[in-house]
């Protein structure tokens, strides 16, 4: 998919708020449901390097609600998802 290299290039160069725009693009469509996993991890680290935290970790439960998402990236995710001090499910 050519958004996501898009997204990749963006990222290298430090340009995590476009990124987040494909991503947030690519997750409201119905293509490519196997990189719906990646696209959500990605989405969640960018906003992270953008100083959002919390929005991070909303961007992570979403993930796991998400059907499409398959099991390593939900564990990927549920890490991601976790507080500090919380123990992994």
């Amino acid at each position: 998919c050519m958004a996501t290299a898009g997204v990749s290039l963006l990222e290298k160069r430090r340009r995590y708020s476009e990124a987040c725009d494909i991503l947030r693009q690519l997750l409201g469509g119905a293509c490519c449901a196997g990189r719906r996993g990646g696209w959500w991890t990605r989405l969640s680290i960018n906003t992270e390097h953008l100083g959002r935290p919390e929005e991070a970790l909303e961007v992570a439960e979403a993930a796991l609600a998400d059907e499409w998402v398959k099991t390593g990236d939900r564990l990927s995710l549920q890490r991601r998802g976790l507080r500090p001090g919380e123990a992994p499910p």
